[in-house]
């Protein structure tokens, strides 16, 4: 099996057939092997329903395969799918994405010309059911809407950033080699980021790839204020986390008194500068605070 395609995905009724209409509508050579397998983290809806029919429809294009795993979060469903598949490569997909027409070729066709990446990201494009509050730009990044350009180039760990979670492809034996299996951020956001670390640290490459594109759904409830709040400080809130991951344990202890009074310096900062624009409800500067604040308090409740 070449490449396998895997959707974690909880409570996923009404968001899979989209994704899975854009799998049907793949433009692939024959000679590529792939399959497609839904992981169902506990929905409590119609979800594994929705994948019933599309088996029995027909009209599929490859396998697609069904599993559930139990233990609640995303990283775990995602070790359950590199478990699960059987292709070289496997890409993840969040049920809320649509994906342009060659997306999955150009996937398998990077990681065969690229024999030294490890993992490798898409160019990723939100698509709003509403027009998003002024300022959401400057934090749509914490929500995984980033497009890195029409260029190829390798992550370094100078730049600081790696490829958004919507729509990375990992190389099977890469990823069960380098990442840990429980990972510090395996019950909050950030998984993504930790797994791509853990990869960078290794003998492979992290790319990003032009060549495959996607469409990220955000519905209208993504931009209630108590969402974002949530999502920005839960991005700070893992950190702590990337830190250590980048760094050996012995730097650990020197990581949290820094961060004590770097990180708590940071949001005070930010909170006698921007104290008015957050008042008045600016989405762009609750967004930053909350980032700011998640960093600092990881220190303590984390």
């Amino acid at each position: 099996m070449d490449i396998s395609i895997v959707i974690p995905t909880f409570n996923g009724e009404k968001r899979l057939p989209h994704l899975l209409d854009s799998l049907i509508k793949q433009k692939i050579s024959e000679t590529i092997k792939w399959e497609v397998l839904v992981v169902d983290n506990n929905s409590r809806d119609h979800t594994r329903g929705v994948v019933s029919t599309y088996q029995k429809r027909g009209d599929f294009p490859c396998e697609l395969r069904y599993a559930m795993e139990s233990r609640q979060g995303l990283a775990y469903a995602r070790q359950r799918g590199v478990e699960e598949a059987a292709g070289k490569c496997v890409g993840f997909l969040d049920d809320d994405c649509v994906l342009i027409d060659d997306w999955v070729s150009a996937a398998y066709r990077f990681g065969e010309s690229h024999p030294d990446a490890g993992l490798w990201g898409s160019r990723i494009f939100p698509e709003y059911e509403i027009t998003p509050p002024d300022g959401f730009d400057k934090i749509k990044h914490f929500f995984g809407n980033v497009d890195r350009g029409e260029k190829p180039f390798v992550y370094t760990k100078k730049m600081g950033v790696t490829p958004a979670g919507l729509g990375l492809v990992v190389r099977k034996k890469a990823w069960i080699g380098s990442v840990n299996k429980k990972l510090f951020t395996a019950t909050r956001r950030g998984q993504d980021v930790e797994a791509a670390l853990n990869i960078q640290k290794s003998i492979w490459e992290v790319w990003h790839n032009p060549d495959m594109k996607l469409t990220h759904f955000m519905n209208k409830e993504r931009f209630n204020v108590g969402y974002i709040k949530r999502i920005c400080f839960e991005a700070g809130k893992s950190r702590i986390f990337y830190r250590f991951t980048r760094n050996n344990k012995w730097k650990w202890p020197f990581i949290v008194v820094l961060g004590v009074f770097i990180d708590g310096a940071r949001y005070l900062s930010y909170l006698i500068k921007n104290g008015k624009k957050i008042a008045s409800g600016s989405v762009a500067e609750i967004g930053k605070a909350e980032f700011l604040r998640g960093t600092f308090l990881a220190l303590f409740v984390s």
